[in-house]
């Protein structure tokens, strides 16, 4: 008997053709960095979205993400140096202000009325860098807020901490469902099959709660997560394990339309024991960063099926599919 079964062209799924079938670049605001990266008179040039970021400090303290090309002649302000309150351009030191207004050209006595730096939308907080990114060049709303946890600026919690970006050839969106995959936590991982129940769901982010409880090296592990899907790149996981308490964020921000940043920031409760606190930093960094790398082959070179055969224990995958729509 044959059992060769005849596929018809308009029976695969149209994402067969391309990896992503959406843009790379989701609206949202996107961390690329931390505030201790950038000190007061510093120039440092970052590669997202496609594009060169030129982003500088004055010697104020004041920060300030602009274009990388002098609207004079084209020079790279990269290779620029600040004075004072701006920063001046390595080939005919025109000055820029924070905000991109030319201020200053030191053989001319007026400046041309358009002579100025396309500046970008960004704002430090809980001592992160971060970008607003929109494909239609809009300013970012109040409902376009990203939720750096109180506890960042609290004084019974550390300083947040980060990692060294990992480079990854995937997309924004696949990490946010990783997240909801509840199969692959066992399958890849060996953590055993979590428990989840979704708390909320609103305007810019999605609340759920995931219970573990499995053995791992002849561990008993249990632990309770509520995590936080904040637009479609930042998760933010409260962990309660015991008596300590952490969070932890895993953000990443897309490089170019094939390769993305992933980083990982982590903040804890004080402890009694300082030598404590250190131990449970390098633990979390450590064991975040070796459970990715097990991601980091399947992402790179996995295919995104709008409709995959899911099974219904599979978890929310869907619900997080149509949610994050709002961000293309």
């Amino acid at each position: 008997m044959n059992s060769r079964v005849n596929i018809l062209a308009s029976d695969l799924d149209a994402t067969d053709t391309k990896r992503h079938p959406f843009s790379s670049y989701p609206n949202g605001w996107y961390i690329i960095g931390t505030s201790a990266d950038v000190k007061a008179g510093d120039v440092k040039t970052y590669r997202y979205f496609g594009q060169e970021i030129v982003v500088f400090r004055t010697k104020s303290g004041e920060l300030s993400a602009v274009e990388p090309y002098c609207p004079h002649l084209g020079a790279h302000l990269g290779n620029g140096h600040v004075e004072s309150e701006t920063i001046v351009c390595p080939f005919h030191a025109w000055g820029f202000a924070a905000d991109g207004r030319c201020e200053h050209i030191p053989y001319a006595d007026r400046i041309p009325a358009k002579a100025s730096l396309k500046p970008w939308h960004f704002r430090e907080q809980g001592g992160l860098i971060l970008l607003y990114w929109n494909r239609d060049g809009l300013a970012p709303s109040s409902n376009d807020a990203f939720p750096v946890p109180v506890e960042f600026s609290a004084e019974s919690w550390s300083q947040a901490k980060t990692t060294t970006p990992l480079e990854v050839r995937t997309h924004v969106q696949e990490l946010a469902e990783n997240a909801f995959d509840l199969g692959h936590f066992s399958g890849l991982h060996g953590m055993g099959y979590p428990d989840v129940k979704i708390d909320d769901i609103d305007e810019n982010s999605m609340h759920f709660t995931q219970k573990m409880d499995y053995r791992q090296g002849g561990i008993r592990l249990q632990y309770e997560v509520k995590l936080e899907q904040c637009g479609p790149n930042t998760a933010i996981s409260r962990v309660t394990w015991g008596s300590i308490e952490l969070i932890l964020i895993v953000t990443n921000t897309p490089i170019d339309e094939e390769h993305i940043h992933i980083r990982t920031v982590v903040a804890i409760k004080n402890p009694a024991s300082p030598l404590l606190r250190e131990i449970l930093f390098r633990y979390a960094f450590w064991y975040t960063r070796k459970e990715l790398k097990k991601d980091v082959p399947i992402w790179e070179s996995k295919r995104y099926h709008a409709k995959p055969m899911l099974c219904h224990a599979d978890g929310p995958i869907n619900t997080l599919r149509d949610w994050i729509q709002r961000y293309y």
